[in-house]
């Protein structure tokens, strides 16, 4: 499934019509529901709760996706994750740039990894730059990546010539298993 994600700011999460404003938008563009994923950051954890869930629960009721973007960088607590409708989360690129080097950014990515996978969340690594990371992260169980090795960012047109022509510049990774 082809999703466009969004990355909403807590500002504009927590603001009184925020869920009007996601139904109006949907409405007016005629996208499907369960294509659009809203990218929320851990900071918005440190809100009100109550809120926060109510919203989320909201979201997920609609069939709209949530993601965490930049985990690993917050104020997320594992139970709060539990309690959440999250969809995906984003494993932020500063824990990629050392697992070619050093054991400990390995060692921070494998259990994210693998709780996520044990919740039923997707995962998905930023911030890829080379073969040896994005192989390391497949060979983890990791199947969703972003980042240059497949395509700097692109205007909205540039991704629309993309995808009509078929073009095979960007790089897809394939799941090991």
């Amino acid at each position: 499934m082809k999703r466009i994600a969004v990355n909403v700011s807590v500002k504009q999460f927590t603001h009184p019509d925020f869920l009007t404003m996601v139904e109006k938008i949907l409405e007016e563009t005629s996208m499907p529901i369960n294509c659009l994923e809203i990218e929320i950051t851990e900071s918005l954890f440190a809100q009100d709760m109550g809120k926060v869930s109510h919203i989320l629960e909201a979201i997920h009721d609609k069939r709209v996706g949530v993601s965490v973007d930049d985990f690993g960088t917050g104020y997320s607590s594992l139970s709060r994750l539990r309690d959440m409708p999250i969809d995906c989360l984003k494993i932020d690129r500063s824990f990629l740039l050392g697992i070619e080097s050093g054991i400990n950014d390995q060692s921070i990515i494998e259990p994210i990894v693998s709780m996520a996978k044990g919740m039923d969340i997707r995962v998905i690594a930023e911030g890829i730059d080379n073969d040896r990371q994005l192989d390391f992260l497949v060979n983890k169980g990791c199947t969703e990546a972003q980042g240059f090795l497949f395509s700097r960012p692109l205007s909205s047109q540039a991704i629309e010539a993309i995808l009509k022509k078929g073009d095979k510049k960007i790089k897809f990774p394939q799941e090991k298993g």
